[in-house]
């Protein structure tokens, strides 16, 4: 059911609700708050809104809205987990070094709420978060009663029961007992990979603190995640880096190496060839397929796969249409941008590593390859240089050239319409951001708001030096453009950390103005405007950028997955970006896979 069609309170609670079940928290949240200016004192659409906000990384923002929403006034089980839950995210920001004030507040919620259920749930919760706090006969006293709970629920709980008593089996030094449980919950889970990933994090983390090997949970570990490459197949009969006739040795070749493998994901692109050979062999295989076009997708069929037969043609058609999801570097045209196709790899290999580091997954690649270098910037031999700097496990299937038959017809990238003196479009970040609360700002406060809050920000773009390209400003809104993702991630950071210093008491400026910030990384124009008289950015990709961060919450950065993807793939050991849901854009223009950023 729409918002829209909402006719009670419960029907908006259920509309919000859906959405946070399917993992679209940004989504969620902001039907669950558009829904309480029409039912102000519903209890869920209260609580679904704050742990919204919780799951899409906005803690500090959670916690706030807990206090206005009255919830830290209710005595039900639900508002004692979440406030438990809001506390532990606070406590475990730095699970090597946690809080334990709040680790303490946290203990104490979850207490309160097993007064109200005595389940195994905030048993095992109190028994993990006391270990940390350094309580060890606490923590053995709840390990001890949360596995008594789970296990006269195992054949009702299934899963969640049997990780229940892996956990608590490990909080009591009973590890192979709990090895055995954490292989059973695994079994039980079957493909629901990213419940098992949760567990494994969860009990690695209790490893760690007690100083025991983390092997004895890989039956918890998903299998590996595979990005796949190589080279487009010639016509029959025409010479090419991959002779048609190699054709049956490859796929056979593929089989093998999917079967050795057992992955969880398959992410690469669709061209004639390597790509099409591998996708059927992973949809084959029951390996959940995601496809990363690098442009629109009737003219990459007619660049990248009708040229080597009208079969690979419908081969594509059918793969696209199994696809668990398909990707696109940009839905605009080709436009005789060769980098579209190295852009396209990269983005899928960054979608690889982002899906691994979610699921504690291996990543591995497989390429079909003759073994000739190739272009720097696009191709084969580009894509296993980045499998190599990512620290890929790499499985190449050789192919041997042909040379001697009639050429084959050149491949998109070997054939570009480009035009001498054509301007091009270019990898860019772009940072767009707005201060909440300032249409709010009287005329009296709009000087202390330019010294205090825009001086802020000018500090630290100042500090960017020739990273940033370009900056722009009106009113509350700022737009910044970067080469390097990393650099402008770094800039996200600062801007908001600057926010966070700003007394606005003494500055006489309301205590709720927020800065939100959008990141997106794609390929646009850079060109000179001829009205500003200066460089500007140019193209769909800024549109789109443009409308994210009226939807984010403030104090916090949200990217979207074209710019998790480029921070997965170069700077793995800074940041970690977190999914919080396919996010409507603002004045309907589609929606952005959006996730939490934080810093490791």
């Amino acid at each position: 059911m729409d918002l829209d069609q909402a006719a009670t309170g419960h029907q908006a609670w259920a509309a919000a609700k859906a959405e946070l079940s399917r993992g679209e928290n940004l989504h969620a949240h902001d039907l669950a708050a558009r829904a309480r200016e029409q039912w102000p004192d519903h209890e869920g659409l209260k609580h679904l809104a704050v742990l919204a906000l919780a799951r899409s990384g906005a803690v500090d923002l959670a916690r706030r809205r807990f206090g206005e929403y009255g919830l830290d006034e209710a005595r039900s089980e639900e508002s004692f987990s979440l406030d438990a839950r809001l506390h532990k995210d606070r406590a475990l920001a730095d699970p090597d070094r946690p809080d334990h004030e709040a680790l303490d507040q946290s203990i104490a919620a979850y207490e309160s709420g097993y007064n109200v259920d005595r389940g195994y749930y905030p048993a095992i919760n109190i028994a993990t978060l006391s270990l940390l706090a350094g309580y060890a006969e606490k923590a053995h006293h709840w390990a001890t009663a949360a596995l008594t709970d789970a296990e006269a629920k195992l054949e009702r709980d299934g899963y969640y029961a049997e990780a229940t008593r892996a956990e608590a089996l490990l909080l009591l030094d009973r590890t192979e007992e709990a090895a055995a449980s954490a292989a059973q919950a695994a079994a039980l889970a079957g493909a629901n990979y990213a419940e098992c990933a949760t567990t494994l994090r969860q009990l690695q983390m209790i490893c760690r603190h007690k100083g025991l090997q983390a092997s004895l949970l890989e039956s918890l570990r998903p299998p590996p995640v595979i990005h796949f490459c190589g080279h487009i197949i010639a016509p029959p009969g025409a010479a090419g880096r991959f002779p048609a006739d190699q054709e049956g040795d490859v796929r056979e070749a593929l089989r093998e190496t999917f079967a050795a493998l057992s992955c969880s994901y398959a992410i690469g692109s669709l061209a004639a060839g390597a790509d099409i050979l591998a996708a059927e062999t992973a949809l084959d295989a029951g390996v959940a397929l995601d496809v990363v076009m690098p442009f629109d997708r009737d003219e990459f069929v007619e660049l990248s796969v009708a040229p080597a037969g009208r079969h690979w043609v419908a081969r594509f058609e059918r793969c696209y249409a199994r696809a668990h999801k398909i990707h696109h570097v940009t839905r605009d045209a080709y436009l005789g941008d060769d980098e579209l196709f190295g852009y396209a790899s990269e983005y899928a290999l960054g979608l690889a590593r982002l899906r691994a580091q979610w699921l504690s997954a291996e990543l591995n690649q497989i390429a079909i390859w003759d073994g000739e270098r190739g272009s720097s910037a696009a191709g084969t031999y580009h894509d296993l240089e980045l499998g190599r700097r990512a620290g890929c496990s790499q499985h190449v299937i050789r192919v041997h050239p042909e040379t001697s038959a009639a050429p084959a017809p050149a491949s998109a990238s070997e054939s570009s319409g480009e035009q001498p003196g054509q301007l091009k479009r270019t990898r860019n970040t772009l940072i767009f951001g707005d201060l909440k609360g300032f249409s709010r700002l009287s005329d009296a406060q709009m000087p202390s708001f330019v010294e205090h809050v825009l001086g802020a920000i000018a500090q630290v773009l100042e500090a960017q030096g020739d990273q940033l390209i370009l900056q722009n400003t009106w009113g509350d809104g700022i737009f910044l453009v970067f080469r390097d993702p990393g650099n402008a991630a770094a800039c996200a950071f600062a801007l908001q950390e600057a926010m966070a210093a700003i007394d606005y008491s003494k500055a006489g400026l309301p205590g709720d103005l927020g800065l939100r910030l959008g990141c997106h990384y794609g390929p646009v124009y850079v060109t000179r405007d001829p009205i500003l008289q200066h460089d500007n950015c140019f193209g769909f990709h800024v549109t789109r950028a443009a409308r994210i961060e009226p939807i984010t919450p403030e104090g916090s950065v949200y990217v979207t997955e074209q710019m998790a993807a480029a921070l997965a793939l170069s700077y793995p050991d800074q940041y970690r970006a977190d999914y919080v849901g396919q996010q409507p854009l603002a004045k309907n223009y589609g929606s952005f896979g959006m996730y939490h950023l934080n810093q490791c």
